[in-house]
């Protein structure tokens, strides 16, 4: 390489580089804007779900009656003394809107009940609800547990901290109830 070419190759570089780099940073950019307003409608979706009133028994069973009646739906329980239930509520809000967004032609209904005042005799009555307890070797207890229903038959019940990503939940929620 003589000394023409050299220095041509050094002043490119440069602007190779600030070029690349502007690129990638648009693209960060962008990608940024769009992971903050889906963050931000996510936590307006809380807030909504946060503010509603306490709910009574009747109310949570007439939730998931409607879940049940539904071809597919998931319902996700919360109880405002959990943290670990509160860190779930913001996935289920997160998980849901990206569902939606991936799978428009595959509707599902996403439901929220809040048992915070409310006793679970509407869910220990449940065989199958018993029956996915003993399953799993757990029973509900405030970890922000979200139930599949496909049909009207349960299909999982799981609290959503096992989903380390929206991809994962994702990946359930299509093996439980289809595309």
């Amino acid at each position: 390489m003589n000394k023409t070419s050299l220095r041509i190759v050094l002043v490119l570089i440069p602007v190779i580089a600030a070029s690349v780099f502007s690129h990638w940073n648009s693209a960060k950019t962008e990608l940024e804007t769009a992971t903050s307003a889906e963050e931000s409608f996510a936590q307006e979706l809380v807030d909504q779900l946060e503010g509603i009133p306490p709910m009574s028994s009747a109310d949570a069973n007439s939730i998931i009656q409607h879940a049940l009646r539904a071809d597919r739906s998931i319902v996700f329980f919360d109880v405002d003394w959990s943290l670990t239930s509160k860190m779930a509520l913001r996935k289920y809000a997160k998980f849901s809107i990206e569902y939606c967004e991936n799978h428009e032609d595959a509707p599902i209904q996403f439901h929220y009940v809040d048992c915070t005042d409310i006793r679970y005799d509407f869910l220990k009555r449940n065989v199958e609800w018993n029956e996915k307890m003993q399953e799993r070797g757990t029973f509900f207890h405030g970890n922000g547990e979200a139930a599949w229903f496909l049909d009207g038959k349960l299909m999982d019940v799981r609290p959503l901290f096992e989903f380390r990503t929206s991809a994962e939940f994702d990946e359930h929620t299509s093996q439980l109830l289809g595309q």
